[in-house]
């Protein structure tokens, strides 16, 4: 071959597997489900999104049963396709799960009383029934076996893919083999004839290993028993579920029906070697591997194996009959159980600071992170400080205090200063200040970095029952308190509206600065002021409103639209002010809302 040719082939390889490389990538980026199909395909698995062993707090469970969706409260197993939809196997039906809905395939299919399902190398959807057969979905094609097409019995106990991509179908009088070309007949070996297969899992080695109900292990290798080993050699007893160690060839996890989890060499003999006590759980019915751990699913509740070490998921609302466990392609966990549904576990996306730090109880009404990175808490009860980054709480010294017309007062520290006060609500504003709204306190706080600057009714505020400061686009402040809303430039109060200026109802929830700076000011009950040039027009349940009681108005400068939350809807409003609710969200009693990046 020339030195051109080489080349050339060398190039024409680089260029495809860069094609590939790119093409992965792309689907990585913009196809997750896919994505993370091809990652678990190149792989062998995807990363866990919890970590129940290290931070039992990471995640959350999700139990879906017929009270929340699920059309049925019992499931027999679990399986994902390439297309991210999940497959539930239940004695009710098949049922197709899109991220969003559970979907009962209808009877058109003939599918019921779904006992075990496998997808294969290919994609395609093996199920097996109750007394039905076999069905294998394939891009919307049905195809069947039944006795008449080579199988035992209808009635199918397990289904498991081998290296070569013949289907191995485990029944109770023993096992089938489907091949590529969809011919089916039973494993000619008189040792699995007649016998309930329990369960049938593959190997990384690319061979079959499995169970009978009499507790009998064997090994399937291109079509033929290459070991069997009867229960009276094997000598354990109750042996009730097999998994073959994915990391170790020819080694297995053995599941009993008691509360010991065996593990050991299979060769001519079972050899072994070490023995996990997995109390309380009880009656193994399956094991899987999991990133670095052996979860486990039993009569009793599911618990790992880690590093060696056992380890009971408590606190778990599925904890009966728990059968199988999936892992899907983003890196969730499901749990199926015949008497309870469906169970996922998710990552928590939230730590209870309070639960973390022994703070105890208390009503929480606002939070707000400083520029230096710590957290502010304001509490019924007065401030939280704390420092991420350190991870304890902290305080801020004062450097010194003063009151808006200048006269000094004494202050030690911020939490000092605002202990046993509501605290309505925090702001941090354009030069990193914060702005504390007290309820029945000291009035409203101005902290600027180790500077306190307090505002009061004694300054010309309404009152002390401060609910919110708001930064407007002039830079002054909107202070909504009893009495009506106050503006606040410099440190003088120059602006209040009130009952004298046409506010009706003056006890004030929320407030926001227009671009065209007018302002708007939501009430607790008399709807919306508008505040133009120092006059007050009201928009009302008469101009579109579903109710007076404005909980929050915040402006979206992209849409040039107001979303208004109120006691009973969210609303949004043009900047000509009219009213339009929005009647298909499916919430009524919501606070605020936020919009991301």
């Amino acid at each position: 071959m020339s030195n051109d040719i080489k080349q050339k082939k060398r190039t024409y390889t680089h260029r495809l597997w860069l094609t590939v490389l790119m093409t992965a990538a792309f689907l990585l980026s913009v196809m997750p489900a896919y994505g993370a199909w091809i990652e678990k395909e190149i792989t062998g698995n995807v990363s866990l999104s919890v970590d129940p062993v290290d931070h039992p707090e990471s995640y959350s469970a999700v139990l879906y049963n017929n009270r929340n969706g699920l059309p049925t409260s019992e499931a027999n197993d679990i399986v994902e396709t390439s297309d991210g939809f999940i497959w539930i196997g239940s004695y009710s039906g098949l049922i197709r799960y899109d991220g969003n809905n559970f979907v009962r395939m209808g009877p058109s299919t003939g599918i019921a009383g779904v006992t075990c399902l496998k997808v294969d190398h290919q994609d395609r959807l093996w199920v097996g029934t109750n007394d039905s057969g076999v069905a294998m979905m394939d891009q919307g094609t049905i195809h069947w076996w039944k006795e008449e097409d080579g199988l035992l019995t209808v009635n199918i106990s397990d289904i498991e893919e081998g290296s070569d991509g013949t289907m191995y179908v485990g029944t109770p009088l023993g096992v089938c083999v489907i091949d590529e070309d969809f011919h089916a007949e039973p494993l000619a070996d008189k040792r699995l004839s007649g016998l309930y297969i329990d369960g049938l899992s593959s190997g990384k080695d690319g061979r079959i290993y499995g169970i009978t109900s009499r507790g009998d292990l064997f090994v399937l290798d291109k079509k033929e028993v290459s070991l069997f080993i009867s229960s009276e050699e094997s000598a354990l007893g109750g042996i009730r579920s097999i998994y073959p160690d994915q990391g170790n060839d020819g080694y297995v996890f053995l599941g009993t029906s008691d509360s010991r989890v065996f593990y050991g060499k299979m060769e001519k003999e079972f050899t072994l070697e070490e023995t996990y006590d997995v109390a309380p759980l009880n009656m193994v019915m399956e094991m899987e591997r999991v990133g670095d751990s052996i979860w486990l699913t039993s009569r009793s509740g599911i618990g790992i194996i880690d590093n060696g070490i056992f380890h009971l998921m408590a606190d778990l609302p599925m904890n009966n009959s728990v059968s199988h466990v999936m892992q899907d392609y983003e890196g969730n966990l499901w749990f199926t159980s015949s008497r309870q549904g469906v169970m996922k576990l998710v990552p928590n996306r939230f730590t209870n600071i309070f639960e973390k730090y022994d703070l105890g109880q208390r009503v929480v009404n606002s939070t707000c992170m400083g520029d230096d990175g710590s957290l502010y808490i304001a509490t019924d009860t007065g401030l939280i400080i704390l420092n991420p980054n350190l991870g304890s709480l902290t305080d801020k010294v004062i450097e010194s205090a003063h009151m808006a017309d200048g006269q000094p007062f004494d202050a030690v520290s911020l939490t000092e200063l605002l202990s046993n006060t509501r605290i309505r609500s925090v702001l941090r504003d354009s030069k990193n200040r914060l702005w504390f709204s007290t309820w029945h306190g000291v009035g409203l706080v101005c902290f600027d970095h180790g500077k306190v600057t307090v505002f009061n009714e004694e300054i010309g505020l309404f009152s002390n029952q401060i609910r919110a400061a708001i930064e407007a686009v002039d830079g002054s402040f909107l202070v909504v308190n009893t009495g009506g809303l106050s503006v606040i430039r410099g440190n003088e109060v120059t602006e209040s509206y009130g009952l004298e200026q046409g506010i009706v109802n003056t006890e004030g929830l929320t407030a926001v600065s227009a671009p065209n700076g007018d302002i708007l000011l939501g009430s607790n009950g008399g709807g919306i002021y508008v505040i133009h040039d120092g006059k007050v027009r009201t928009i009302s349940t008469k101009d579109g409103l579903s109710s007076g009681i404005v909980m929050r108005i915040k402006y979206d400068a992209e849409r040039d639209v107001f979303w208004i939350v109120t006691s009973n809807s969210i609303a949004w409003m043009t900047s000509d002010y009219k009213v339009t609710t929005v009647t298909e969200f499916p919430y009524s009693n919501n606070f605020d809302l936020y919009e991301n990046d």
